[in-house]
């Protein structure tokens, strides 16, 4: 099973942005979710669900 630990390291971002774009924040710019997003969807991982969130 992946991690997000792992996510963060593909990505080159930290594992707190992954969490962060795991939990929707706001904070996150598009393109770095983007970033986070391509690396765990091979794996089935995926964000919380939220209305409007993406």
């Amino acid at each position: 099973m992946i991690s997000s630990k792992d996510v963060a390291k593909l990505a080159g971002v930290s594992q707190a942005t992954v969490s962060r774009v795991l939990n929707n924040a706001k904070s996150v710019k598009p393109e770095t979710r983007k970033k986070c997003c391509r690396r765990w969807k091979p794996c089935a991982i995926s964000p919380i669900s939220s209305p409007g969130a993406w």
